[in-house]
């Protein structure tokens, strides 16, 4: 055999191991499922911090802060802080809009459910709700204890942002979530 061919085999089971050891490594042990890798933050993106958390968003996005009211003119909303006191309802309500709403985690709930999906994203642990839900109704959350946050991502009639994915866009914005 010549040198060249054994080089050649070498490179293919080194590469072979990392895809294997990767895939391995994404299965877990079943109690939790790893769904991204290091934060990918798409070129353009902007970044905000809300608390110990920042997350990505498209330019072409609003940004608002301590208000629950998505952006019409704006492809997305992201949604940093809830209003506080009672509110008027949102002109055209908030469905049918892309909207991620970043607040602070609230004291017990079902954030600590052992009925939650579990996953890690950025090397965070999170909870994925609505938890034993068969009707998400077009709703996902993210609870991130380790950062004190959750975020509550809502996507247009015809995206379905619910689970851990990316996707979508708001799935892929939930995804760059990190300390």
């Amino acid at each position: 055999m010549s040198m060249k061919r054994i080089g050649t085999m070498v490179v293919a089971l080194v590469l072979a191991s990392g895809v294997l050891g990767a895939w391995f490594s994404a299965i877990g042990s079943g109690a939790e499922r790893t769904t991204s890798h290091p934060v990918l933050v798409p070129l353009g993106w902007k970044t905000y911090t809300y608390g110990n958390a920042r997350i990505s968003v498209p330019n072409d996005w609003a940004v608002v802060r301590n208000n629950n009211c998505p952006v019409r003119s704006a492809p997305g909303t992201l949604e940093l802080g809830s209003a506080m006191g009672l509110l008027p309802p949102c002109p055209g309500g908030v469905r049918d809009a892309n909207v991620v709403t970043l607040g602070s985690l609230p004291r017990g709930g079902l954030h600590t459910s052992s009925q939650c999906a579990r996953i890690r994203v950025n090397g965070l642990a999170m909870l994925v709700g609505p938890c034993g839900s068969s009707n998400a109704g077009g709703i996902v959350i993210y609870w991130v204890p380790a950062l004190g946050v959750q975020a509550v991502g809502m996507g247009t009639n015809s995206e379905n942002v619910t689970g851990p994915g990316t996707g979508t866009v708001v799935g892929r914005v939930l995804h760059t979530l990190r300390r």
